[in-house]
């Protein structure tokens, strides 16, 4: 047992969280919103009270009104409207036709935190609707851990960030842990970011039964931004997106979109029963959808298909130089709509390569429209119920019966094979990987495309156990090791490692202080996922799987750690998932 961290540790964590201590301590107000007994009984009287700095916590119970902040937070000093903790306000738009919840209108450093936003009914414009609404310009918005649910009618959006200005972005934008189910979006987005808007997060949302497409960013509407301006240098990741339907049939709705967005990231996601699942478009003339990025991501179980790119018409936008890779799509077009798992429009200079892609029992696999010009398909694993010489595919609009075939007629997926992936249980919605998959290990080994797979697992592994680091293709790498951390993780006293996995393989555990910032660093063992040059603490847990509980060191101030396993066979090792948890005094 270890019973306590090492000195240099101890410093390093207490010296990294004095920053912490000192913002806390130099907020000029906490302000109390309760029906009764509190310094406000109404939450809009505190947003008009609080200056830079402030924190606005709310207790249980249910708020009737539409809040309009006032002013902006600081660098360093937001504005914080938050639930008290371990209680949830609601706060309801039953009494109001119309309007928003939630308004953010040329605002900076403001965070809205853990409330629930509901009933909202008679949205009718997209000028005037919604639950939270961000508009203009701004920096430093946070949105994070709310409910949001009923908002009716025309337009009836959850989250709102339209970037209105030509000369001010909406930046630094964060929507993280919120949970939106039950809206009416249509004809817009449950989540959406449009205009100009730029250095964005949309993180580890819950997004299910909307009436449109879940989460959107966009550009090049003029009607939102008169410059055209475009949502970009943006990260969609770990969301979760379920039933984004359009009412009707002939408009499909994505569960993720980029509509004209550049330079964007969409990553470890899973998208499902959607009438699209991923989708890049663009649908304004002139307007190039560019350097997105879509990996490690899941979409199974959609009514069309499971990822679509390029604009829909030739008179429209046009995708350009994008790249998806590492994604696994599964039983999608189950409207069985002809479009396959993959559907290609008005695309150029794209790449999809390292997915795994497996069809429904109609066997398409891909469908390929128009103007598909220098699109690459390689190093992909394809696989359909009825075999390699029952699969369909339409390429450049006619229909291709074989894979044999297909990679005749189009020159493409050379070096793609077709075979069973070995799901652990596709069924349940269980895409890992066996370890016998023709998936495991697949990737060249040059391949770039480092990074965590989509349950947190890093991407660069020795998944065959034969010293050789590779990356899996598909949304899942193989892990040989799983880390959960237990216990009260509180000051001098005990937390517990469990580590399973493959058996028999010796186990490290690393402890470290998160710094900030702290990037993932590429290590001869896979992704270390905290900064090896600072002090931390290595603990031998012995051979997996196992069970090891370590004394907590006496702390004073709150300290935010990262902890990760490595397990080890010959020359090369595997690691596990990162978790981060907070250690309290």
């Amino acid at each position: 047992m270890i019973h306590a961290l090492s000195r240099p540790l101890v410093s390093f964590l207490l010296s990294t969280f004095a920053a912490t201590v000192l913002l806390a301590s130099a907020r000029s107000q906490t302000l109390i919103v309760a029906p009764s007994g509190a310094q406000f009984s109404r939450i809009q009287d505190a947003v008009d009270a609080a200056m830079p700095g402030a924190t606005i916590l709310v207790r249980t119970g249910t708020y009737s009104e539409q809040l309009v902040f006032p002013r902006d937070g600081s660098v360093g000093r937001p504005i914080l409207l938050a639930a008290y903790p371990s209680e949830k306000p609601v706060l309801t738009g039953a009494a109001f036709s119309g309007g928003y919840m939630i308004a953010l209108l040329n605002r900076s450093y403001v965070t809205i935190d853990g409330l629930t936003i509901q009933d909202l009914t008679n949205a009718s414009t997209v000028a005037d609707c919604g639950a939270i609404r961000i508009e203009g310009h701004g920096v430093g918005l946070t949105v994070r851990n709310n409910t949001i649910r009923r908002i009716r009618g025309k337009h009836g959006m959850a989250i709102t960030c339209y970037g209105t200005s030509v000369t001010r972005s909406l930046a630094e934008l964060v929507i993280e842990g919120n949970v939106v189910h039950d809206c009416d979006p249509a004809p817009s987005e449950a989540i959406v970011l449009n205009g100009n808007v730029e250095r964005f997060v949309v993180q580890r949302n819950d997004v299910s039964d909307v009436n449109n497409i879940g989460i959107d960013m966009i550009g090049g509407e003029t009607s939102i931004n008169p410059a055209g301006l475009v949502a970009r240098f943006g990260v969609c990741r770990a969301n979760y997106v379920a039933r984004a339907r359009h009412k009707d049939v002939g408009t499909p709705a994505a569960g993720i979109y980029v509509d004209g967005g550049r330079d964007i990231v969409i990553e470890a996601n899973v998208v499902t029963e959607c009438n699209i699942g991923i989708e890049v478009g663009a649908e304004n003339r002139g307007v190039v959808a560019t350097r997105v990025v879509v990996r490690s991501n899941v979409s199974f179980g959609n009514d069309d298909s499971g990822l679509a790119f390029g604009g829909y018409d030739k008179t429209v936008g046009i995708v350009r130089a994008c790249d998806f890779y590492n994604n696994t799509l599964y039983a999608n077009d189950r409207r069985n709509a002809q479009l396959g798992e993959i559907l290609i429009q008005n695309g150029d200079g794209n790449r999809i390569f390292h997915n795994v892609i497996v069809a429904n029992s109609s066997g398409l696999l891909l469908t390929d429209y128009q103007s598909n010009t220098r699109n690459t398909i390689d190093e992909n694993v394809w696989f359909a119920p009825g075999g390699a010489s029952r699969t369909k595919w339409n390429w450049d609009s006619k229909g291709v019966s074989s894979f044999a075939e297909f990679q005749r007629v189009s020159g493409q997926a050379v070096r793609g094979q077709f075979a069973d992936p070995l799901f652990v249980d596709a069924s349940r919605g269980d895409f890992r990987l066996q370890l016998t998959s023709p998936a495991l290990d697949a990737a060249a080994a040059s391949s770039k495309d480092l990074g965590l797979d989509v349950a947190g697992m890093p991407r660069l592994q020795d998944g065959k156990l034969r010293g050789a680091l590779q990356v899996d293709l598909g949304a899942h790498e193989f892990a040989h090791a799983q880390l959960a951390i237990g216990g009260e993780l509180r000051s001098g006293k005990l937390l517990r490692a469990r580590v399973s996995g493959t058996s028999g393989l010796p186990a490290l555990l690393i402890l470290s202080a998160q710094s900030a910032p702290s990037l993932p660093i590429a290590t001869p063992f896979g992704l270390m996922l905290f900064d090896p040059l600072m002090p931390r603490l290595d603990v031998f847990l012995g051979a997996t799987p196992t069970d090891r509980q370590l004394q907590l060191p006496l702390i004073t101030s709150p300290i935010d750690v990262r902890a990760q396993v490595f397990v080890f066979s010959g020359v090369a090792g595997n690691a596990s998932n990162l978790v981060p948890f907070r250690l309290l005094p």
